[in-house]
């Protein structure tokens, strides 16, 4: 007699095959293992061509009465308009104004270790690729022959200008300024391969706001008396 067909809605399709899953894995072992030894390889080659990096921090205690606004009709509003004065002052740490002050005060246009830092071998290769790319896709030169035909005096003022507003402009994306938590305070932190570097920096950034807070107040002060005054 034939077995009768079962019922069972598992069909044989739907069975795993264990043993057959271990053979395609026996098989496939020398190409896994080839691939998780190059990955170690390449993961240590990194680790091995990387700099170190330091990061430093700083922090900042915003006058609360000079930034709460006088309007107090509801919790909501003060919390919002705090809130917005906070990020304000987020906003003066990123700008151009304060970055030009510290890239001035340290000299960062003349530091090689800010201009130029160390990089690691794959940063190295991508600049390596990149500069093959342009010498045979090479973009049109402008102005090459202006700056040429200058005086050697007024050439080597454009370059110091270039690697000023360069360093500004550096500086300003590198700089990293965030609210702690829900409090008045900021932090302030700048990541470099040199330490001291990275500490003078954030330092700096904080004398440099914190300046610029008194010179704001002194000048608002000012104003309000003239205008007292009549």
């Amino acid at each position: 007699r034939k077995p009768l067909p079962s019922s069972d809605p598992v069909s044989a399709d739907d069975f795993i095959d264990v043993e057959r899953l271990l053979g395609m894995a026996a098989r496939q072992a020398k190409v896994v293992a080839a691939c998780a030894a190059i990955g170690l390889f390449l993961g240590v080659l990194y680790l091995q061509t990387t700099p170190p990096t330091y990061m430093a921090t700083s922090r900042v205690l915003i006058d609360e009465g000079l930034n709460k606004v006088v309007d107090e009709v509801s919790a909501a509003s003060v919390s919002m308009q705090t809130d917005s004065a906070i990020l304000s002052q987020i906003e003066i740490l990123h700008s151009a104004r304060l970055a030009a002050v510290v890239v001035d005060k340290q000299k960062l246009d003349q530091n090689d270790a800010f201009m130029d830092p160390p990089t690691s071998a794959v940063s190295k290769a991508a600049g390596f690729v990149r500069g093959v790319v342009r010498y045979f896709r090479p973009n049109p030169a402008v102005g090459t022959a202006d700056v040429t035909q200058l005086d050697p005096a007024t050439r080597d003022a454009m370059i110091a200008s270039s690697r000023r507003d360069y360093a500004i402009l550096k500086l300003q994306d590198e700089v990293q300024a965030e609210r702690i938590g829900r409090s008045y305070v900021i932090s302030i932190a700048y990541q470099a391969t040199d330490p001291a570097l990275a500490t003078a920096v954030t330092k700096a950034y904080a004398d440099a706001y914190l300046a610029d807070q008194l010179d704001a107040s002194f000048d608002a002060t000012e104003r309000a008396a003239v205008w007292l005054q009549g």
